[in-house]
C-alpha cells in the first residue's frame, strides 16, 4: 500500500494527506475544536519541546483570539492576532496562516499563509516548520521545491514533529529532494514510530531487508542549514537553530557525529558536540557570535568515519517580543 505525506496542521489535529504521486489532491478532515484547543494541538504538539514560550500577554491576545474565532468573529480574530503577530507573537504568526490557508474570514490565499508559518516557523514553532515543508512538497503558495522541504521537515522533526519525520523518511526512500537512503529512511521512520503506525511498520519491512546500497569508502553527509555565510534568524530570548544535513547512502551502518564552535575573528572554541541517529539536531546558539559547524559520518562498528567540510554561519538577534525575519533560501 502506497504511503501519503501528513502534515499536523489546519486547525487543531487536522491531517492533510498529500499524495505519492502525482502531488495533486488533498484529503482534508476537519475536526469541530475550539479556537483554545485548536491552539493547543496545533502549535504545541511536539514531543520535546518547542522553544518558544509566550509571555503572559501574548497569552491574553491569544485568549481574545481564541474566543473571537469561536463566535464565528473571524475578522475581529485576525485583527487581534495580526497586532499580537506584528508585536512579536509566534503562535499568532501561526495562527494567521491557518486563517490564510483556511480562509477562514479572509480569501484564501496559499502565498500569504506560507509567509506567516514561515515567520512562526524561524520562531521556533515546529507546526510552522511543518506546514512549511508540505507547501514546499506540494507547491502550494511557494514553487515546488523537495531538497527545501527536507530541509523544513528536518528542522521540524528536530522540534518534535514526528509528521515531519514521516515526511522525511519518505523522501529518502524515495529520493526525492535527498539521497535515495534506506538506512536514513529508517532511522526518521522509527523517530514517528510512536505516534504513527504506518511509520513503525515502514521501519520495521525496510529494516527487515535493509542491505548495504552502495561499495567503498565512508561518503561524508553534506551540511544544508545553515548553509555557509547564513545569518540565522533567533530571538534574543530564544536562540535556538537547527543543524540539518543530507546523509547519503554508506556502505555499512553509520551514526552522526556533530560539531559546533563559536567564536570571533577566527578564534573559535567547541560549545557542542553529540551524535544523532537521524540528519538534524536543535542546539541551542550561546550569543551572537559567529559559528562553525560540521559532521560526521561514523562507522558504527568503530572502524572509521567521514567529516564534512566546516560550514560557517552567524546570527540576525531580534529584541525580545519581535518575530526573526525569515531567512530568504
Amino acid at each position: 500500500m502506497a504511503l501519503t505525506r501528513r502534515a499536523l496542521t489546519r486547525r487543531a489535529l487536522t491531517r492533510r494527506a498529500l499524495t505519492r504521486r502525482p502531488l495533486a489532491h488533498w484529503a482534508l478532515t476537519l475536526p469541530v475544536l475550539s479556537g483554545r484547543a485548536r491552539q493547543t494541538l496545533a502549535a504545541g504538539l511536539l514531543v520535546w519541546s518547542c522553544p518558544f514560550v509566550a509571555p503572559a500577554s501574548h497569552a491574553d491576545e491569544l485568549a481574545d483570539g481564541n474566543a473571537a474565532f469561536d463566535a464565528g468573529r473571524y475578522g475581529e480574530a485576525r485583527q487581534v492576532w495580526s497586532a499580537a503577530a506584528r508585536a512579536g507573537n509566534a503562535n499568532a504568526a501561526f495562527d494567521l496562516g491557518l486563517l490564510y490557508d483556511l480562509g477562514d474570514g479572509v480569501s484564501p490565499n496559499a502565498s500569504t499563509a506560507f509567509r506567516w508559518y514561515r515567520r512562526a516557523a524561524e520562531a521556533g514553532i515546529g507546526a510552522g516548520a511543518l506546514n512549511v515543508g508540505v507547501m514546499y512538497d506540494s507547491g502550494r503558495g511557494v514553487r515546488r521545491d523537495r531538497a527545501e522541504a527536507a530541509i523544513w521537515y528536518a528542522r521540524a522533526a528536530s522540534l518534535g514533529q514526528r509528521e515531519a519525520a514521516f515526511n522525511l523518511g519518505q523522501l529518502y526512500e524515495t529520493g526525492e529532494g535527498v539521497p535515495h537512503n534506506i538506512a536514513a529512511a529508517v532511522a526518521w521512520y522509527s523517530m514517528a514510530a510512536g505516534a504513527i503506525p504506518e511509520a513503525a511498520a515502514k521501519a520495521a519491512q525496510l529494516a527487515a531487508h535493509q542491505r548495504s546500497e552502495v561499495a567503498g569508502p565512508l561518503v561524508a553527509p553534506k551540511p544544508v542549514w545553515p548553509a555557509g555565510g547564513t545569518a540565522v534568524p533567533v530571538s534574543a530570548a530564544h536562540s535556538v537553530t537547527q543543524l540539518v544535513w543530507t546523509a547519503p547512502a554508506e556502505p555499512f551502518p553509520v551514526t552522526y557525529f556533530v560539531e559546533l564552535q563559536a567564536g570571533a575573528h577566527g578564534q573559535f572554541n567547541e560549545v557542542l558536540s553529540r551524535y544523532s541517529t537521524t540528519s538534524a539536531t536543535a542546539v541551542t546558539l550561546p550569543g551572537d557570535e559567529d559559528f562553525a559547524w560540521r559532521v560526521y559520518a561514523v562507522a558504527a562498528d568503530g572502524s572509521g568515519y567521514a567529516p564534512s567540510a566546516w560550514t560557517h554561519f552567524g546570527v540576525a538577534v531580534t529584541a525580545p517580543g519581535t518575530l526573526p525575519r525569515a531567512t530568504p533560501r
